[in-house]
């Protein structure tokens, strides 16, 4: 049942039939009942950012499923620990989760486990820049999943491979994508899913310059997502807000949606959404001619985006040539030592 419930986006039911089913469990002694619910509260946990106890459940499913020799879900619970690695930036230790548990699931000819692999390391590749390497991924986890009848792998595949048309620029294509995953999640009734699907619409529409498209489909993502409780994708849909609000000259606002952004992925220690906030920002900064603090948030952003090998980090070098050029090189060297902003507090 909490299952169920989490997927019609009951979190709170969903939560407290896991943890009723955790005592239960251990009432019981039943160590694999146990592991199976902790391993529902860490997916429940992270879908709502709350990364650290997320961690935890999915470390002590973890060890039970081993003690049990339980391969099968020793290897999800591996997957779950990737995609947690993944959302706060650590790219290297997501990895290294995805293919153990890739690896596990060939050995168990689980051809499912083996799909869903191949689409969190699909992901994790994009993230990276790596293109080619993330569509071979997701494309066979596609075929696989078409192949099993999976409508939800398919949905997820068809909207993986939207994001990566989408960042290479082939925006017909990636609209096909989005639409066909959109119109199967709407199907199945998976709210997640079309908050998603909207969401990767809304860029498209933005990156098009239909402005108007784009803000309707961020805000009716905005609002799922909010209530669903998934924290992590509220911050970036109220990041696109805010770059759609700079687009359009409206400063303040834009401000206004980096902010509460960049609050909330502080408070989930989410690296990669951090730097990306404080790059618009830096980039924001520019535009109202602040340029010592726009050198600062730029500066960090760099930072970050190079010790976690994001392909973002080419264009921040970019803009702090730029502004070193306005600058000067000595007002551009002074900017540097300026201490970074406080934390936002959400």
């Amino acid at each position: 049942m909490g299952m169920l419930d989490q997927a019609q986006g009951k979190y709170g039911r969903a939560r407290e039939r896991y943890e009723q089913a955790l005592a239960t469990f251990q009432e019981l002694g039943n160590r694999a009942g146990m592991a199976s619910s902790l391993y529902g509260l860490g997916i429940l946990y992270q879908a709502h950012g709350e990364y650290r106890r997320a961690r935890e459940r999915y470390e002590q499913a973890l060890a039970i499923f081993q003690e049990l020799g339980d391969r099968h879900n020793a290897a999800r619970s591996l997957g779950g620990l990737g995609m947690l690695h993944q959302a706060q930036g650590e790219y290297g230790r997501a990895r290294e989760r995805y293919e153990q548990a890739l690896a596990m699931k060939q050995e168990l000819g689980d051809r499912a486990g083996v799909a869903s692999s191949l689409h969190n390391l699909g992901a994790l590749h994009q993230a990276q820049g790596e293109y080619g390497r993330a569509q071979e991924c997701y494309e066979q986890a596609l075929a696989t999943f078409q192949e099993l009848g999976d409508r939800d792998g398919v949905a997820r595949s068809l909207h993986g491979l939207g994001n990566l048309h989408y960042l290479q620029g082939e925006y017909g294509r990636a609209r096909e994508r989005y639409e066909q995953a959109l119109a199967t999640f709407q199907e199945l009734g998976d709210r997640e899913g079309v908050a998603g699907s909207l969401y990767g619409l809304g860029m498209l529409h933005q990156a098009q310059g239909e402005y108007g498209r784009a803000r309707e489909r961020y805000e009716q993502a905005l609002t799922t997502l909010q209530e669903l409780g998934d924290r992590a994708s509220v911050a970036r849909s109220l990041h696109q807000l805010g770059m759609l609000h700079q687009a359009q000259g409206e400063y303040g606002r834009a401000r206004e949606r980096y902010e509460q952004a960049l609050a909330i992925v502080e408070d989930l220690g989410d690296q990669d959404g951090m730097a990306r906030s404080l790059a618009q920002m830096g980039l924001l900064f520019e535009q109202e001619g602040d340029l010592a603090q726009a050198v600062t948030m730029l500066a960090q952003a760099l930072a970050t985006f190079e010790q976690l090998g994001m392909p973002e980090r080419d264009l921040a070098r970019c803009d702090l040539g730029r502004l070193r050029e306005k600058m000067g090189q000595d007002a551009f060297d002074a900017a540097l030592q300026r201490p970074p902003p406080p934390p936002q507090r959400p």
